[in-house]
């Protein structure tokens, strides 16, 4: 999942630039930005090989649409033609050009053409699953253990209930929380899994979440689809249900 988001996150609406398509994950030029650390595993893979006649910039879309309906989560149609371009530049990085708050996680949204409803289905939706790693992210812990959907988590963040891990990441002069709902081991929090909680706007989407969780798997797969089809206009054909003989 986290291979398919950023592979889509770069895209920018007011350039019309990044985006999925064209794969161009592939290079090392933007598996070298800091944001995907970690990414040359999946790389390495070599699945491309396993399916040729799909394009790698399709596979790694397919890949976290699978993901998603494997483990519990919504299922999410998906659109294919997506191409693997040839030599190129490394699409903008994804990283904020400002501190982490929350105008500037509102800026990042926007640029892709989200509002705040869609944010906060796309973050919960991508937070219920793994951790972080501190050789990738900076950042350390499980948001929930195990995997499958859903989670705790967007009960837990509706509550509010967190602190600062204690003296995590102090070197690195970055902050992540722990977050208590009340029963088992506390779960990590980035800062944008808390702006969901300290800003107003993104606050009341999160409450209505957590009380509408149907709503929610409808809206976060719509937000998932959009996601990663940007970039892709007039590119993209929708898969055909297949019948058993």
């Amino acid at each position: 999942m986290r291979y398919a988001w950023h592979a889509s996150g770069t895209y920018d609406r007011h350039t019309r630039t990044g985006g999925s398509n064209g794969g161009t994950m592939r290079f090392e030029t933007e598996r070298a930005d800091p944001e995907n650390a970690g990414f040359s595993k999946a790389h390495a893979l070599a699945v491309k090989a396993l399916f040729p006649a799909l394009s790698m910039a399709d596979i790694i879309i397919l890949a976290g649409h699978v993901a998603i309906e494997h483990t519990g989560g919504p299922a999410v149609p998906f659109s294919y033609g997506r191409r693997d371009f040839g030599g190129c530049a490394a699409s903008a990085s994804m990283a904020e050009k400002e501190s982490p708050t929350i105008d500037a996680m509102r800026g990042t949204f926007d640029r892709l053409g989200f509002d705040d409803k869609e944010t906060v289905a796309l973050i919960v939706l991508g937070h219920q699953y793994g951790r972080c790693h501190g050789d990738a992210s900076g950042f350390e812990g499980a948001w929930r253990e195990g995997l499958g959907y859903p989670s705790a988590y967007t009960h837990g963040v509706a509550r509010g209930g967190y602190r600062l891990s204690p003296g995590v990441l102090a070197a690195r002069n970055q902050r992540q929380y722990e977050m208590d709902f009340g029963g088992g081991e506390p779960f990590m929090m980035l800062v944008s899994d808390m702006c969901l909680w300290y800003d107003e706007e993104y606050r009341r989407h999160l409450l209505h979440y957590d009380s509408h969780r149907s709503e929610f798997r409808r809206d976060a797969a719509l937000a998932w689809k959009k996601l990663t089809e940007l970039g892709c206009a007039g590119t993209l054909v929708p898969e055909r249900e297949t019948k058993a003989a």
